[in-house]
């Protein structure tokens, strides 16, 4: 027993977990993270010319191929859903924007570069007949344009300034609408107040132009009537058109009333109460009380205004009377 050495009992080594390593790292200096970094970069800095050169001839080829090649370039394009507008003025227009380049390098018809909805929106600009657009890319280099054209154009004018109305209700510049070529499209509407009009300010409510719209259309369509332009309205807050027939007669209609019943009525008002041969000396037709109909005509105006004449002369002789 004396003479035999007690024999140490070794304990394995437990593995260091993922847990201890971030506690260890955690107070390790910032000299010794240098230090265990810097052989890595090193390895980095030592990488050869030619290697370099190889990278940049990589990267150069996928520009070439993503930015410059014609296997990506838009060529083939196509239009649908117009009526009125010539379908070769809307795809040379879209021609005309893409051959410009992009940053004065970049080709404007590159499929990854080119955006459809800035084309969009250069369409709607430029066309005011057209009420929608949707351009869609086809890989690699395959354009679809497809439109829908409105009946009519809401043009709104104010001491000799017209602009279009956006969505939002906002007066936009309107020198592409008062093309030639949209004049039989036009709808002008004529503030008689003469306010004035700023290009973004919000005018009315954005669904005011779709109400006059949809009066006149069931007035010239629906009810066959010939109108005069432009409509009028007394004033931005009037909540009232005023439409005149080549006839001379006007129809007053209210701007809260439902446009389908506006015309709803005038058709039995029309039809029941005034045919043809009694509008000769018709005045207006008052619609602006929902289901109701009031209508005068020249003969009661001018009863109206001897009886005002005679009401002055009146007026005129008591007063001589009580003068001294």
């Amino acid at each position: 027993m004396l003479g035999k050495r007690s024999k140490r009992i070794r304990q394995k080594k437990k593995p260091e977990t993922r847990h201890s390593r971030m506690f260890r790292d955690a107070f390790r200096s910032e000299r010794e993270i240098r230090v265990r970094k810097r052989p890595e970069e090193e390895r980095r800095r030592s990488l050869p010319w030619w290697a370099w050169l190889l990278w940049a001839v990589f990267l150069g080829a996928i520009a070439y191929t993503l930015f410059f090649s014609p296997f990506h370039s838009l060529k083939y394009l196509s239009v649908s859903g117009n009526r009125d507008v010539p379908q070769s003025e809307i795809e040379n227009f879209i021609r005309e924007e893409w051959s410009r380049s992009i940053l004065a390098v970049l080709p404007g018809n590159n499929f990854f570069l080119f955006r459809t909805g800035d084309m969009e929106y250069l369409l709607l600009r430029r066309f005011p007949k057209l009420e929608t657009v949707e351009a869609r890319k086809a890989f690699p280099n395959r354009l679809s344009v497809v439109v829908s054209e409105r009946n009519r154009i809401f043009l709104f004018c104010s001491q000799g300034s017209c602009f279009l109305i956006d969505r939002d209700g906002r007066a936009v510049d309107a020198t592409e609408a008062t093309r030639e070529e949209n004049t039989p499209f036009l709808v002008r509407v004529e503030d008689a107040a003469g306010q004035g009009v700023e290009s973004g300010t919000m005018i009315f409510d954005s669904d005011l132009p779709d109400v006059a719209l949809r009066l006149e259309r069931g007035m010239r369509e629906d009810l066959g009537l010939s109108l005069v332009s432009p409509i009028v309205m007394p004033s931005r807050v009037s909540g009232e058109f005023r439409f005149r027939t080549e006839v001379g007669w006007e129809v007053y209609a209210a701007t809260d009333i439902l446009p389908e019943k506006t015309v709803a009525t005038l058709r039995l008002v029309l039809e029941d109460e005034l045919p043809e041969e009694k509008r000769e000396k018709l005045r207006y037709i008052d619609l602006r009380t929902e289901n109701r109909a009031f209508y005068a005509f020249e003969e009661e105006k001018e009863q109206e205004e001897e009886e005002g004449q005679e009401d002055e002369e009146t007026s005129e002789q008591e007063n001589d009377e009580e003068s001294p």
